[in-house]
């Protein structure tokens, strides 16, 4: 367990409040006992790999405010923005000041699954659930280009720069549609063998994506839109949902809400390795830059791995963030992690496309930020 418990700094804004406040956050107070167990785990005593530098914190919570969930986060390296999926649009943040900038909007009622982004020609796209459509915008200036009516439900969705196509995700048709975002145009409807979740693109036209009730990973050659394989993970493994890649080393990076991460070798399918994460997996990123892995659980813990080599990867801390914190977004300067968050209440039963879950405390959403 990481000895960073505490919150460094909080940012407090909400709509109505003019002006952002700054406030100290309050450190666990040490008895001796705590220290000297703070001394043996710098020494190694505790297990981690220390030779990995400082570890990471939770140093700032900003407080957003407004009603409603979230689900998947993103980040925009060009413009330094954080993008929120939530109900009735995407929240889209300036990552420096966590100050809004605007709204990609949806639909009144419509639960926004996530957003992609094709940097190339300056243009996002959301998946708008209930909605059936992905929503087109300018990056820069988050204004609405047009509206591609799916014809399915989409939860997940991707930009694959190989096919300059978006592909969304609908877990309950088990079912892929690919569209060009510059036309609007409908390009493929890929028919999966089992409920997709997260995808990963390798850049050369390969999109793989997990499969929750087969716990299988798919892989669709985008090339000419067919299923080109799918295999067990293995490994433990049970309902896969997050997944990232890293495509130097081929290697597929599987979170699974029943408590593992496993490798995979994107190329010949192999199981790799299996490492222990927390409960309830949502969101994994890899940084090419630190050679690390980032994995968010609705249990309140981010694990971050740290890949020694293609064959080899430990886990280098555990860092207690808060319940249901169970989603990512990684800039790669630093890297810094954001991760939307909020207080919990009673449990909702499931309607339309939103799967049962506690009710979200109203004016509680936050984000929370971690760095080294």
């Amino acid at each position: 367990m990481s000895p960073f418990l505490s919150v460094d700094a909080c940012v407090d804004w909400s709509p109505n409040s003019a002006q952002t406040s700054n406030c100290q956050g309050r450190r666990l107070g040490w008895s001796a006992v705590g220290l000297l167990l703070v001394l043996m785990y710098w020494s190694g005593s505790a297990g981690a790999d220390t030779s990995t530098g400082p570890e990471f914190r939770v140093t700032e919570s900003t407080r957003i405010g407004g009603e409603g969930s979230w689900d998947y986060a993103e980040y925009d390296a060009v413009h330094h923005r954080l993008f929120v999926a939530r109900v009735g649009g995407t929240l889209v943040l300036d990552a420096n000041t966590m100050k809004p900038v605007g709204t990609v909007p949806a639909l009144a009622g419509t639960r926004v699954h996530g957003a992609a982004f094709a940097k190339e020609f300056g243009i996002g796209m959301t998946s708008d659930g209930n909605d059936q459509r992905s929503t087109v915008f300018d990056l820069a200036t988050l204004a609405p280009l047009r509206h591609v009516a799916l014809g399915v439900s989409p939860d997940s969705i991707i930009y694959d720069p190989a096919s300059q196509k978006g592909v969304a995700f609908d877990g309950d048709g088990n079912i892929a549609v690919a569209f060009d975002p510059r036309t609007g145009g409908i390009s493929a409807r890929v028919k999966l063998p089992g409920s997709p979740e997260a995808p990963a693109a390798d850049g050369k036209g390969r999109l793989y994506v997990n499969l929750s009730d087969t716990s299988e990973v798919a892989v669709i050659d985008t090339r000419n839109w067919v299923v080109e394989s799918h295999w067990p993970v293995g490994g433990a493994c049970e309902d896969p949902t997050p997944l990232a890649i890293d495509p130097l080393h081929e290697r597929l990076f599987v979170g699974c809400r029943s408590g593992v991460l496993v490798v995979l070798d994107a190329t010949t399918h192999a199981f790799v390795t299996s490492l222990p994460i927390g409960k309830g997996a949502d969101s994994v990123a890899y940084d090419a830059g630190s050679s690390l892995i980032f994995v968010s659980c609705n249990d309140g813990t981010l694990t971050i791995i740290k890949a020694i080599s293609p064959a080899r990867y430990e886990v280098v801390q555990n860092l207690l963030t808060t319940p249901a914190a169970r989603t990512l977004a990684v800039d790669p300067q630093g890297p810094r992690i954001f991760l939307p968050a909020a207080d919990l209440g009673p449990l909702l039963p499931k309607t339309g496309d939103a799967p049962a879950r506690p009710a979200i405390i109203p004016s509680t959403f936050r984000i929370l930020t971690v760095i080294h």
